[in-house]
């Protein structure tokens, strides 16, 4: 269990961090945003809050997800490619709930959310070293 805690940590964390990035970096570019210098630290550090908040349920999904699929006799590829389809369905979960249940503003878009923080979990999810007992 313990391995599978610290690479879903890993891969939730790294994911959480590298797609709120990402997420402004796109709103800055498609003109969404208008921060200057002193704005834009406090707008990624809501951003990071909201995405480490609405994405707890996530981990936990993920969490489990890995702790039995390391229990079975899959190679290490095969298992990443589960752990990427299975975090893409919690991703696109998480983010239908958000959205239906109004809790963003009604001028963002969802369409936005749908590249950076998938993208950024199945990346995770390729990157880190996943050992198989």
């Amino acid at each position: 269990m313990k391995q599978s805690l610290t690479y879903s940590l890993k891969v939730w964390l790294t994911s959480v961090i590298s797609g709120t990035i990402i997420l402004c970096l796109i709103l800055l570019i498609a003109g969404f945003l208008d921060l200057n210098i002193s704005t834009i630290g406090l707008f990624i550090y809501y951003c990071s809050f909201c995405a480490l908040f609405f994405s707890i349920p996530v981990l936990l999904l993920f969490l489990l997800s890995t702790y039995f699929l390391r229990q079975e006799t899959f190679s290490i590829a095969r298992t990443k490619i589960m752990l990427s389809l299975l975090g893409l369905a919690f991703t696109l979960a998480i983010l239908i709930f958000i959205f239906a249940n109004g809790i963003t503003p009604d001028h963002i878009n969802m369409g936005l959310f749908l590249i950076p923080y998938p993208t950024a979990l199945v990346l995770s999810i390729w990157y880190f070293v996943l050992k198989i007992d």
